[in-house]
């Protein structure tokens, strides 16, 4: 039913749960209740293009761009549903109205650029992507309708920009032959968004993230010429952390494993590949815990026919 409180009163951080010392009006909390729905539908694309090129047998450099080009239709009403005094030993409920309605359209723009190269030896290769910091850019304009007694009070228009700054961020892989028909590979991705920064309209900042990091190992073998098997597994935390975090700035992190096979037979090729992903944790509360669990299992099985074309010799 979409209900929400102002201040949170059940959350612990930035010292919000506090007890009033006395059941006087003065020492008490006000806090608002309200329903509140936001809706955000529209599409965000990217225009791109990479070169790349081959300095040596060994070594190959590359760098692409892509432009960021999107709107969407934005909705968002918040509705008085009343006031909550909260004393020491006990609390009122009383009337409050201030509905709100927002109505408008919001235009994306931004841009992204990597940098990579590749280096291959004999019996292995490694690889290097990193991203300057980039801008993304979200211009607002629509209507506001502000009702406090029944018949809409204050209607106006309002428009204004905001922007999200991103920092470097940097991908590494490395994959070695160990035997003639094993292959192991290894993945790190690091992308440190607790300095990214969200500049609202308003003029305000805010770091809406903590760091992201990702760690995949997998392996491929090939018992025979036409069957190919591969496994793996990964380790990423989240760019969140559980309400209520013991320790401040730890965030959330899942786990999970692959397994695939690929099989070739007439130029046909058959590919299928399952995944399986479990996140788990709790969000703690001033007089609950909750318990979030998410479990996702991913089949995946694709066919490609291979067009073979003769050499003119």
């Amino acid at each position: 039913n979409n209900n929400v409180l102002d201040p949170d009163i059940g959350a612990f951080r930035n010292g919000v749960f506090i007890l009033p010392p006395t059941d006087r009006v003065d020492d008490s909390k006000l806090v608002y209740w309200y329903q509140k729905t936001r809706e955000r539908l529209g599409t965000l694309y990217g225009y791109g293009g990479a070169l790349s090129a081959s300095f040596s047998d060994n070594v190959a450099l590359g760098v692409s761009a892509m432009l960021i080009k999107g709107n969407a239709d934005d909705y968002e009403t918040i509705i008085g549903r009343g006031t909550l005094r909260m004393f020491r030993n006990y609390f009122g409920a009383y009337p409050f109205k201030k509905d709100t309605i927002k109505i408008g359209k919001s235009e994306f723009d931004g841009y992204e650029y990597t940098i990579s190269g590749t280096f291959s030896g004999s019996n292995f290769s490694a690889g290097l992507a990193v991203k300057p910091p980039a801008t993304i850019n979200r211009n607002y304009k629509g209507t506001e309708r502000v009702d406090t007694s029944g018949i809409a009070m204050d209607y106006k228009n309002i428009s204004y920009s905001d922007k999200l700054v991103l920092p470097w961020r940097l991908n590494f892989g490395i994959s070695a032959n160990l035997r003639k028909n094993f292959i192991l590979a290894v993945e790190l991705n690091v992308l440190p968004y607790s300095s990214a920064f969200l500049i609202k309209g308003n003029k305000t900042w805010s770091k809406p993230w903590l760091d992201f990091s990702s760690f995949r190992v997998g392996f491929e073998y090939l018992p025979t010429q036409p069957l190919v098997l591969r496994a793996g597994y990964f380790d990423h935390s989240e760019v969140f952390e559980p309400e209520g975090n013991y320790n401040p700035g730890d965030p959330v992190s899942s786990s999970g494993y692959s397994a695939g096979f690929s099989y070739s037979v007439f130029n046909i090729d058959f590919n299928f590949a399952y995944e399986y992903l479990k996140i788990q944790y709790e969000d703690k509360w001033a007089t609950n815990v909750n318990i979030n669990k998410d479990t996702r299992n991913n089949f995946m099985f694709g066919v490609s026919y291979r067009i073979l074309l003769k050499e003119k010799k």
